[in-house]
């Protein structure tokens, strides 16, 4: 686990901040992709709403994979349909006085065969594995809630204002930490986490095929549908690829013809 003085946010904070300053980088914002496809020039096209097309020699492709439903027009993969996303809510609690957890570690999720117990997904004793965040005297733990059970405990509720409920009730019940939290924060993920079902590998192997075939061979993958859903998981995946597997000297001449799911391939012994 490893995070950042200011917080995770700080990660991408920082690169959108480098990328800025180099003068052959745009960086575009709040735009829905609706096409991929390849264009006169035999570059790849990318359409996203209100018109604008953006050409590029190489498209590495992070979306969702509900996200990619249509982009692609007929030309499925059953990668697409089969990968249903969970939805989780992110509750960040902070109380007076350090030490307040009943034991120092990382924390603890809670496994499905034990979810009539808690209503949670899972703890992160925030001061005990991030110490050097707090600035002050307090305790801090992350209470994870929804995933498969988030319309079960959520319905049509206010989900901000039931999960602050939710969780200041799994910490007092679970913890045995009770008072007034000095602060809370909710966050709300809508279907963010890929869940991967039987028959995953098989399908991995098509969608590594099938990436092959798009865009004349000028897209890849990376994001957290492929080898895991973690952040570090995901930022060793893109760094991987792009080190190792694409050849950035020679993107405009010749299409690079990769997936970016070549490592996560070998590791399950599959045909690259």
């Amino acid at each position: 686990m490893y995070s950042f003085r200011g917080g995770m946010q700080t990660l991408p904070d920082e690169m959108a901040k480098k990328l800025r300053e180099r003068p052959n980088v745009e960086i575009s914002t709040g735009s829905k992709v609706v096409a991929a496809r390849v264009g006169a020039t035999g570059k790849a096209q990318i359409e996203v709403d209100g018109g604008r097309v953006i050409e590029s020699d190489h498209v590495v492709n992070t979306l969702p994979l509900h996200s990619m439903q249509g982009v692609f027009g007929s030309d499925q993969t059953p990668m697409l349909d089969h990968t249903p996303y969970s939805s989780v809510v992110v509750v960040n609690l902070t109380y007076q006085g350090k030490g307040r957890t009943p034991v120092d570690g990382f924390g603890y999720l809670v496994p499905r065969a034990s979810q009539h117990e808690s209503r949670a997904l899972g703890v992160v004793f925030d001061s005990c594995a991030l110490p050097e965040q707090d600035t002050c005297d307090v305790t801090r733990v992350t209470v994870m809630l929804g995933g498969p059970r988030f319309k079960e405990l959520f319905g049509s509720k206010d989900v901000e204002a039931e999960a602050k409920l939710l969780a200041l009730d799994t910490v007092q019940r679970e913890l045995g930490i009770r008072g007034d939290a000095l602060d809370v924060h909710v966050t709300v993920g809508t279907q963010c986490i890929p869940t991967y079902t039987t028959g995953y590998v098989d399908r991995l192997q098509q969608m590594h095929e099938w990436t092959k075939r798009q865009l004349n061979g000028r897209m890849s993958l990376v994001g957290a549908a492929y080898g895991g859903p973690a952040v570090p998981q995901c930022v060793n995946h893109a760094r991987t690829h792009v080190c190792d597997h694409l050849n950035l000297d020679t993107l405009s001449q010749s299409p690079q013809c990769v997936s970016g799911l070549e490592e996560i391939i070998k590791a399950f012994d599959l045909p690259a």
